[in-house]
């Protein structure tokens, strides 16, 4: 299905991810393919209970999808952040109540499952209905705890593909070491490399990628009114594995989680107030180009923090993606200010356009 140049953004399916696939140019678009994580629903903040019904929120997200990715191309749906039990009101298992939504709306939906999920019988069974419904096979998602002990992970593997009657042919491989920092990246690396070098079979699997995100889980660290640089420390792990090539029979896709943190964090709007920032990612790292907090400055620092992204070095000019194009025209006052979704689906599109190029120009492996 696809190989090393390739793309799997790890999305979080709220509205700014999803718009910013819509507007990715189509070279972009052909050289990805997206892994949605179906984000838990919202809380109302009077009653500490979820906004919609999980019918509803399915059908919600599932309609997203359909317009913003479209059905010409194959796109992965978990449900990573999701009580793994849920179920819709008339006794649906939510798995299969959502792919059968994807399914109405034409989508190519790959499910995902992970190893620590297994154990759950209805989640299990609505997977394997899925895969024998749709015949687009499965994607296993591996997590650390998976990948630092491989050979207990092969035979775990095995028997899952059993559970599915699925054979390898049939399965994508994600690797996800999520969130990773500096210090770690030497351990990381062997890890990988053990793990990748004595897959058994290693040619059989649809695709092997290998995900993980050195983006930090807040911006906190970050002053208002500043600029800083932070270290896109999924690279170097890529880049320490290029350098072990050849003890690698087949190299992975990359994969990363754009401009977020892995983990999915719960904000609550009474308590903390957002700052106006631009994410804005550049050959190695992220430049954070911080404002004052929305609540008391409004969104219309985003004019001002477009002019100096503008002028700075790092930017790449207003014809490179969608989301560098409304940089220069917030500039210029020529669009609106934004809001915070709109400016997760400026700072996603240009990433997602940097990492497409940056893939496609890498030196062959």
């Amino acid at each position: 299905m696809f190989n090393y140049r390739h793309y799997v953004p790890i999305l979080k399916g709220k509205d700014g991810e999803f718009r910013s696939l819509s507007v990715l140019a189509p070279t972009a678009r052909r050289s990805i393919t997206p892994f949605i994580d179906i984000p838990r629903r919202d809380l109302d903040i009077n009653t500490d209970q979820p906004k919609d019904q999980i019918d509803v929120y399915l059908e919600k997200k599932a309609k997203r999808i359909h317009k913003y990715w479209g059905t010409a191309q194959k796109i992965f749906i978990d449900a990573y952040d999701l009580d793994l039990d849920l179920k819709t009101p008339d006794g649906t298992h939510f798995v299969k109540f959502l792919f059968s939504r994807l399914r109405n709306y034409n989508i190519q939906a790959i499910p995902v499952i992970g190893l620590d999920r297994s154990e759950h019988a209805d989640y299990l069974d609505a997977v394997r209905t899925a895969i024998s419904t749709d015949k687009r096979g499965v994607c296993i998602r591996l997590l650390y705890e998976d990948i630092e002990v491989p050979s207990d992970t092969y035979s775990d593997v095995e028997g899952l593909l059993r559970m599915l009657g699925l054979s390898k042919t049939n399965v994508h491989l994600l690797m996800d070491f999520r969130s990773i920092y500096q210090k770690d990246l030497h351990q990381l690396t062997e890890m990988a490399t053990a793990f990748l070098s004595n897959l058994p079979r290693v040619k059989d699997w649809v695709t092997i990628t290998l995900s993980s995100s050195g983006f930090p889980e807040n911006l906190g660290s970050v002053l208002p009114r500043s600029i800083e640089a932070l270290p896109r420390t999924e690279l170097d792990l890529r880049d320490n594995l290029i350098l072990r090539k050849r003890n690698i029979t087949r190299f992975p896709t990359f994969s990363d989680y754009g401009i977020c943190h892995p983990d999915l964090l719960d904000f609550d709007p009474r308590v903390h107030t957002p700052s106006a920032a631009i994410r804005y990612t550049t050959e190695r790292g992220w430049l954070i180009i911080k404002a004052g907090s929305i609540k008391k400055h409004t969104l219309v620092q985003f004019r001002a923090l477009s002019e100096v992204l503008r002028g700075r070095p790092e930017y790449y000019g207003d014809t490179y993606s969608w989301g560098d194009k409304y940089i220069s025209d917030c500039a210029d006052c020529s669009v609106g200010n934004g809001n915070l979704t709109t400016w997760r689906q400026v700072g996603t599109n240009h990433h997602i356009t940097l990492v497409c190029n940056q893939i496609a120009n890498s030196p062959s492996i």
